[in-house]
């Protein structure tokens, strides 16, 4: 069956949906969604935004091509890194993974990434 996303509506969150920080900065009710085509889900707070993909079994850095700008992002699979179970996207024969423009821009001194397991 095809999942997609459905927009929910802010006005759904009463206020006892309001939670904050141990700092006593309010929590955004509502930030943060998944993408079942793609299948990555992302989580938002007033500061930082974190976006988690599935990437094929045994990646590393170095088989990746992530590129964080002013105002997109983009995460590619580098050709000689891809596997069978990953289709050739059509840059430079590297599969791109995720990519698009971004909402807001993004403070790229301040962005990092990672790989992690089990996430």
């Amino acid at each position: 069956s095809d999942k997609k996303e459905e927009p929910s509506s802010a006005s759904s969150f009463s206020s006892s949906d309001t939670r904050f920080t141990k700092e006593g900065k309010q929590i955004p009710v509502g930030n943060g969604g998944t993408n079942f085509d793609f299948k990555f889900h992302w989580t938002q707070t007033i500061q930082e935004v974190s976006i988690a993909l599935p990437l094929p079994e045994k990646t590393r850095a170095k088989d990746l091509d992530v590129k964080i700008k002013h105002g997109s992002i983009s995460v590619q699979m580098k050709s000689a890194s891809c596997s069978t179970n990953v289709p050739k996207g059509k840059k430079d024969g590297n599969t791109e993974l995720l990519g698009g423009q971004l909402q807001n821009n993004v403070r790229t001194d301040e962005s990092t990434w990672t790989i992690e397991d089990n996430v």
